[in-house]
């Protein structure tokens, strides 16, 4: 679990995942799909969704967010960013966000060219998240 403190810092999630969420408090945690698969078996709608348009589930990160507060010009904008390992030129990459509150759905799709990473580390996606 991660700790988010409201400002524009970047914070590691793990396996190669970074948010940063001006002006969001609360928690962020990592939750890979189970050992051995990248779809998900809960039997909910979006699951249904996944499997439906063959799309693979890389991850999934939960936000606890237990305070919003306006972000300010200094704390970096009012956008979340989410950063995920590029997986590869042959693969698109999408990022799916919930609102459990209402239900809605919202896609995104990751912004310009993927960040290169160097010879041990691989490059990055970068995917903007309004809130």
């Amino acid at each position: 679990m991660t700790t988010l403190d409201g400002t524009s810092q970047q914070h590691d999630l793990g396996g190669g995942f970074k948010i940063s969420a001006p002006g969001v408090i609360g928690d962020a945690v990592l939750q890979p799909p189970a050992a051995g698969t990248t779809r998900r078996s809960g039997g909910t709608a979006i699951d249904s969704l996944l499997v439906g348009y063959e799309l693979d589930d890389v991850a999934e990160i939960d936000l606890e967010i237990t305070q919003l507060a306006p972000a300010s010009a200094s704390r970096g904008g009012d956008e979340i960013v989410i950063e995920a390992p590029d997986l590869g030129p042959t693969v698109g990459q999408v990022m799916l966000s919930v609102d459990p509150a209402t239900g809605l759905l919202s896609w995104h799709v990751p912004e310009g060219d993927v960040v290169r990473g160097t010879a041990t580390r691989g490059g990055t996606q970068r995917v903007r998240v309004g809130k």
